[in-house]
């Protein structure tokens, strides 16, 4: 029996639209998930484990999103993926799942980088990304995980590119007890805005990019009258968690994607912690469990390694 080929990829999770940018701005987080890609040549089979978040829950087999991503793509190249061999997976999740922090991208920009490298596709990152993204249904968080950084998509031409100078300062991530569906949160949005709101994001979002290479960023460069208004009603409590991270000094305050994560902005370390503390207790007085993450902007992409 020849001797099991493994492919290691590590995926950051991601904060899509990143206040004012709809599906335009996203940003990668310094929380990942890695994915252990095992290929056996001369048996067949696929065996599929996750720990940590989703552990227990999530699918064990084909129609997990991993494989299928994987697949998708092989069917796509007209590639037999069984003359591989049996293939195992092992997924660790540090991302909490439908929290707004880009945890189902991680799992199909990990499957189509393995489904791309084990068949010797070629493909490049473009192809790669309108890939992910025709899945996703959205750019902002496929491309903030596969590229790192902050992103600016173009969802018309299917493309994206990184912004040449990204944030250092520390994020504060916290995560309440509430589930948000991307779909539901998506049908929330009307279908038509008045013109002055389009306007008030056009100038937020160009502020934000602006702020983020001069070094000098405000909280009124988040500000946001496109999905905020909408998504807050499924976050309980959500104002007064926003006012309790402007009150301690936040440099912007966001919901993390579609919900129901809440993220902030912080000048240093010692301020980020002060955030955490003030959002969980704001979040706490509605009767809301939460979680905080401290972390901070990644300017690394997806990474995958082949290992013999």
């Amino acid at each position: 029996m020849k001797k099991a080929v493994k492919y290691i990829v590590e995926v950051p999770g991601s904060s899509g639209n990143f206040g004012c940018g709809y599906d335009v701005l996203a940003a990668a987080l310094n929380i990942c998930n890695r994915f252990e890609f095992t290929i056996q040549s001369g048996s067949s089979g696929l065996d599929i484990t996750t720990s940590g978040f989703g552990a227990g829950k999530l699918p064990a087999d084909s129609s997990n999103i991993i494989f299928k991503s994987a697949l998708s793509v092989w069917k796509k190249k007209k590639f037999d993926y069984r003359k591989l061999g049996a293939i195992s997976i092992k997924a660790v999740n540090k991302i909490p799942l439908m929290k707004g922090m880009g945890s189902s991208a991680t799992a199909r920009v990990a499957g189509v980088l393995f489904a791309n490298e084990a068949a010797g596709l070629g493909m490049d990152e473009h192809e790669i990304l309108g890939l992910i993204a025709k899945d996703e249904g959205h750019y902002d968080n496929a491309a903030a995980s596969l590229l790192g950084g902050v992103v600016i998509c173009d969802p018309d031409r299917g493309t994206a590119v990184t912004i040449g100078r990204s944030i250092k300062n520390p994020l504060c991530i916290v995560v309440p007890d509430i589930d948000v569906s991307t779909a539901k949160a998506r049908k929330m949005l009307p279908a038509k805005y008045a013109l002055r709101d389009a306007v008030f994001n056009l100038s937020r979002a160009a502020a934000l990019v602006d702020g983020i290479y001069r070094g000098r960023i405000e909280p009124f460069m988040f500000e946001d009258k496109i999905h905020t208004p909408h998504r807050k009603k499924l976050i309980k409590g959500f104002d007064s968690v926003e006012k309790a991270a402007l009150g301690s000094g936040a440099k912007g305050v966001f919901i993390s994607g579609s919900g129901s994560s809440v993220g902030a902005l912080a000048e240093n370390l010692p301020t980020a912690k002060k955030l955490a503390r003030a959002m969980k207790r704001a979040f706490a007085l509605h009767g809301v469990k939460s979680e905080a993450f401290i972390t901070g902007i990644r300017a690394r992409g997806a990474v995958i390694n082949k290992h013999k």
